[in-house]
């Protein structure tokens, strides 16, 4: 699957204000910035992606409670000016974050 098939799925979930979004195997190395739209998301789902940090976007889903990152690379948490929501952001591989148990906000991922 490719990016811009990513960005329809969540385009069509912000249209139709979905709760679950499942971008699962996209092949995707970043979230895409229009996930920032998904006002109501409650859940999102990245797995098996290449994804390596987590955006400054995610930090604008207020109602996102579950974060599935398994199978990624993820090596960054980009800063934000807001506070990020409480959610829980699964992952297996969480490469060079120096803190640990690593944090996120109020969130241990």
């Amino acid at each position: 699957m490719t990016r811009e098939r990513a960005v329809q799925r969540i385009e069509r979930a912000a249209d139709e204000q979905s709760v679950e979004l499942n971008l699962s195997l996209f092949k995707l190395k970043e979230i895409p910035p229009q996930i920032a739209n998904c006002k109501d998301m409650t859940l999102l789902v990245l797995n098996r992606n290449e994804i390596t940090s987590i955006p400054e976007a995610l930090g604008q889903l207020f109602n996102l409670n579950r974060l599935v990152l398994y199978e990624n690379q993820i090596t960054s948490i980009q800063k934000h000016s807001g506070n990020f929501p409480s959610w829980t952001a699964s992952t297996s591989e969480i490469i060079r974050l120096p803190q640990s148990p690593r944090r996120l906000g109020n969130c241990l991922i």
